[in-house]
């Protein structure tokens, strides 16, 4: 998912609440990590892997254990907006799927 939080307003308050500061009451990037994963295992099936890539322009990763749960997700979010800017969502091959995240197939799953 790409575009999910790199807006003036998103990257503020990730600089701000990034030590703990800003009075968010918590980390932005982890916020989004949770609102995403309750949104795609409650919509479309159980998630193997969710990260949040802080270094990129919005990129959100998320990994689900069925394909089909995969292919509803993408075809619902791709298009879509948030906080004013359009989600692409697509497919990344298993090659570079594991060169970024290894074995991350069952690290932080959700059922």
């Amino acid at each position: 998912l790409r575009n999910m939080f790199h807006t003036p307003k998103y990257a503020n308050n990730a600089a701000n609440n990034a030590d703990g500061g800003g009075g968010g009451g918590g980390d932005l990037y982890e916020e989004i990590e949770e609102d995403v994963r309750e949104e795609c295992a409650g919509r479309f099936g159980a998630l193997e892997h969710v990260f949040v890539d802080k270094e990129s322009a919005g990129l959100v990763y998320v990994r689900f254990v069925e394909l089909d749960a995969a292919c509803k997700a993408r075809d619902a979010l791709n298009g879509r907006y948030f906080d004013g800017l359009q989600v692409h969502a697509a497919f990344i091959d298993e090659a570079t799927y594991a060169r970024r995240f290894g074995t991350a197939r069952s690290n932080n799953s959700t059922e």
